[in-house]
């Protein structure tokens, strides 16, 4: 439960999100955060990512669902520029996708979409 662990529990504030993993079919991971201070889902499991050194590798985490979060924000300022955290954090939260899934709590989840801006 992500509310159980620092710095995730801090999802609960205005402009903080904390986000959870999803995979391909749009499932919470196992090893995924979960609980009330969860903000958005993203993919998060088997990510090509740049690997230290050099090179790629496929990688799983919550790590992985973070920058898809950050990237989505980038985008969506990159068209808002003025707005704030908590802005960028409503707008992110308002134009994610419910899956059709839910979390281990049973919580919607409701994935980032980066094709609104």
């Amino acid at each position: 439960n992500a509310c159980n662990f620092s710095p995730a529990r801090t999802g609960t504030l205005n402009g903080v999100m904390t986000v959870a993993a999803v995979d391909q079919s749009e499932r919470e991971a196992s090893w995924s955060n979960y609980g009330a201070c969860v903000d958005i889902w993203a993919p998060g499991v088997s990510i090509p990512s740049t690997w230290l050194r050099g090179g790629t590798n496929t990688l799983s985490g919550t790590s992985m669902a973070a920058p898809h979060v950050a990237g989505t924000a980038g985008l969506l300022l990159s068209r808002m520029s003025s707005y704030l955290p908590d802005r960028v954090e409503s707008d992110l939260k308002s134009t994610a996708v419910l899956t059709g899934t839910a979390s281990k709590d049973g919580t919607p989840i409701r994935r980032v979409f980066a094709g609104a801006y």
